[in-house]
């Protein structure tokens, strides 16, 4: 397998465009104004809009026309001598069928969703395995030690960047100021979202399974994008995380009001998102890696991250799409806060408060690996009876019991190493959270959009 060019026109487009700070309906705006003075009439903004971003990844080419009418909006920015040369595999991929991959699933779904046929699909991932591990340790540690060094506020702003402020006169990414210091976070949220103060499990919470076809289309996979989903892979491979594809609910519908959460639910595989929407995440995080200086808010750091995202470029390219659930993969679930209330002590250093549990997230988990993190924090995705979970409570159940009470075999439901008729029923559930399923129970708070990986959020306490 010999070095694959990137084209040069595809990343002088996405540079040209982030020194001037424009989005990409502003340029597909510039470029209306010049077929509008040649004497015709532009094409739709949005078909422009997506002709753009095949051109920005390298999917297809722009005729000389439109190479003509993009130098007059940017300058000659085009270098056809650039290229652009991934890591040669080569060497690291010999013999290239004699390991066996434990991705097995999601390699067939790369294949169902590309060009490449299952065998092309699963050298490639061997390819890029041996690849990893061919890397001189002192580069793979470089790698995570940039990658750590990257702070929240460095996401966030990098986000509200991307994608602008105030993007509709109602969504708007949320701010909370403290001791004086602004914080800027990467969460979209709409002002019914604050403040609900839903209870969940009774009445307030009112979720339906649409059990009609909810069929999301994939793009076929090429370019950049199926390149990141076979070093997705190939990492799993190379690392103790775990991947399994089971089903998550995907959201279709949500509305959120005082006391009151009502959404409706479809079913989605795990590897659609993994593959697809989860690598938003890395890819952001990369791009600010290796950005220099490496100062949040600076402008040279902004125009070489905004270059550098071309996923974030086909999968999440506006707040407009992002908030239309129904024709997007949209998946998430609930992110707790567990307090547990503690005595005063008897030597008396402290007063009765609350213990807030929070974790560091395994190297077993697909993302947000070595991060702080709230617990229970985890997926909305059904065990047993599709229909029969689709509350938001019930996953937040789940995962305390799993996560904080020690049930073991709920993580073996997730992996399918064993099943029960009924996981939850009374007689099953731990002594703690026995007690805690009676009224009061759970508490909904501010619900938005995490823009880093484009999935929705619950907070819960």
């Amino acid at each position: 397998m010999v070095g694959r060019e990137f084209p040069a026109y595809g990343i002088a487009l996405r540079r040209a465009r982030a020194e001037r700070r424009w989005s990409r309906p502003r340029l597909a705006y510039e470029l209306e104004r010049v077929i509008r003075y040649e004497g015709k009439e532009p094409p739709e903004r949005d078909s422009l809009i997506r002709m753009l971003r095949a051109w920005e990844n390298g999917e297809h080419r722009p005729d000389d026309l439109n190479r003509q009418r993009l130098a007059e909006v940017l300058g000659p920015i085009l270098d056809e001598d650039v290229k652009i040369i991934q890591p040669d595999l080569t060497a690291a991929s010999a013999p290239a069928s004699s390991r066996e991959l434990k991705t097995s699933e999601f390699v067939a779904w790369i294949a169902e969703h590309s060009a490449l046929s299952f065998q092309e699909a699963y050298e490639a991932v061997v390819a890029r395995a041996a690849w990893i591990e061919a890397r001189a340790p002192s580069a793979r540690h470089a790698d995570a030690y940039r990658r750590s060094r990257v702070a929240r506020q460095q996401v966030a702003e990098a986000v509200v960047a991307y994608y602008g402020d105030d993007v509709d006169g109602r969504s708007r990414f949320y701010r909370a100021h403290l001791d004086g210091a602004s914080l800027t976070l990467s969460i979209l949220v709409r002002p019914g979202g604050l403040g609900a103060a839903v209870q969940l499990g009774g009445d307030q919470e009112r979720f339906q399974f649409s059990a009609q076809d909810a069929h999301l289309p994939v793009a076929p996979l090429q370019g950049a994008a199926l390149e990141a989903a076979l070093l997705r892979l190939a990492s799993v491979e190379v690392s103790n995380t775990v991947l399994v594809n089971t089903p998550l609910y995907r959201q279709l519908d949500i509305n959120i009001a005082r006391h009151l959460l009502e959404g409706v639910v479809n079913l989605a595989d795990f590897a659609s998102y993994a593959l697809t929407m989860d690598r938003l995440e890395t890819e952001l995080t990369g791009a600010l890696a290796t950005a220099v200086p490496q100062r949040a808010g600076d402008a040279v750091v902004s125009a070489e991250v905004a270059a550098q995202l071309p996923l974030r470029d086909r999968y999440l390219p506006g707040l407009a799409p992002a908030l239309a659930f129904d024709q997007r993969l949209c998946v998430g679930g609930p992110v707790a806060l567990f307090a547990a209330a503690r005595r005063s002590s008897r030597g008396g250093h402290h007063e009765r408060d609350y213990v807030l549990l929070i974790q560091e997230r395994s190297a077993r988990v697909l993302n947000v690996t070595g991060k702080l993190a709230v617990v229970p924090k985890c997926f909305h995705q059904p065990t047993v009876e599709i229909g029969q979970e689709v509350r938001m409570s019930a996953s937040l159940e789940r995962e305390l019991e799993e996560e904080l009470l020690g049930r073991q075999d709920l993580e073996g439901l997730t992996i399918g190493s064993q099943r029960q008729a009924d996981p939850f029923h009374e007689d099953r559930l731990s002594e703690p959270d026995a007690v805690a399923a009676r009224p009061p129970g759970h508490g909904c708070l501010p619900r938005g959009m995490h823009r880093v990986r484009h999935q929705h959020g619950l907070g819960q306490l």
